[in-house]
């Protein structure tokens, strides 16, 4: 068995699935990358039909210095594994995909309930508010069906948590910029 790149955890788990047929990381990195081409033409892009894959994706990670390899994308969205360094991971999907806040929230809430599930497996739905009623969970997967059609979501209405999503976001593509100069280009 290949190992996974070093970008993800050190724990092989078993693939991650969810009761209550929850979307997981993976999967709703894989919506947004691939409704990028289609909420670019909702938003009136009148170039050619653009197409993101799990590859060009990967590669611009890692030329941000995000990913060691290319192949994160593709271990991710299989579930294989979670960022070792979501923070930074999640800052750098959303410039690349330019996400707004309440799409970061998805992936962020995703990761959340994989990272919990993993290590609190009963526990996981009951801990995390979002999802602990069947209407919240209605509510993340009719959100994701949305992505999948190439729907934006609305930004999030609780203006103090977005404006810190978004300053997180800068502070973390700040900080890594400034660390690509430090060490000459690479991470």
């Amino acid at each position: 068995m290949a190992e996974l790149p070093s970008d993800h955890s050190s724990q092989r788990r078993e693939i991650i699935s969810h009761p209550y047929g929850l979307p997981t990381f993976g999967d709703v990195l894989s919506s947004l990358r691939k409704a990028y081409g289609l909420r670019l033409n909702k938003e009136g892009f009148q170039g050619p039909e653009v197409k993101v894959t799990q590859t060009s994706l990967g590669d611009a990670l890692r030329r941000d210095g995000i990913a060691r390899s290319a192949a994160t994308v593709s271990e991710t969205e299989a579930s294989h594994g979670l960022p070792r360094n979501p923070l930074l991971f999640i800052a750098g999907i959303s410039r690349i995909l330019d996400l707004n806040s309440g799409e970061m929230e998805m992936l962020l809430l995703a990761y959340s309930v994989d990272l919990t599930a993993r290590h609190l497996p009963n526990e996981a739905y009951g801990l995390i508010p979002k999802v602990a009623t069947p209407e919240a969970r209605e509510n993340f997967k009719h959100r994701l069906e949305l992505i999948k059609k190439g729907e934006r979501l609305p930004e999030l209405e609780n203006e103090k948590y977005r404006a810190h999503l978004y300053m997180v976001k800068e502070k973390v593509l700040t900080v890594q910029d400034e660390q690509r100069v430090i060490h000459g280009g690479t991470l």
